[in-house]
């Protein structure tokens, strides 16, 4: 576990619960404040009418993809937003796909928590 100084305000969004709730419970633990979602929707709608530090999506999500949020983000509702994208396709592609949308980091799914934790930390900084 690491925590940091900077307690984040922090939403993700996930259509897998595991995933979800795996998630919360090491950036709770990091002394983050979390907000979970389902869909790509969900997460627009919050991210656009309320204030988070950090994003983190999943790619691969049912009606509105993690790559279509990561761009209406950053190109009309929280373009100062940091953002990190998942997936459990661990391609190159993925990554670049994701950093061309805006996003500032790529986790791989089975997401490592010290890696996510890391991850967190440093886009805090």
């Amino acid at each position: 576990m690491i925590r940091s100084d900077k307690k984040l305000r922090i939403i993700v969004a996930d259509d897998d619960p595991l995933t979800l709730t795996m998630i919360r419970y090491r950036l709770e633990a990091d002394g983050h404040e979390v907000v979970s979602v389902s869909n790509g929707w969900e997460l627009l709608n919050k991210a656009s009418a309320e204030h988070f530090d950090l994003i983190i999506s999943d790619i691969f999500m049912p009606q509105l993809s993690g790559l279509q949020v990561t761009s209406l983000l950053k190109q009309f509702y929280s373009p100062s937003s940091r953002l990190i994208l998942i997936s459990h396709m661990n391609r190159g592609d993925l990554a670049f796909s994701g950093m061309d949308a805006g996003a500032d980091a790529f986790i791989p799914k089975p997401i490592d928590p010290d890696e996510l934790s890391r991850s967190v930390r440093s886009l805090a900084s």
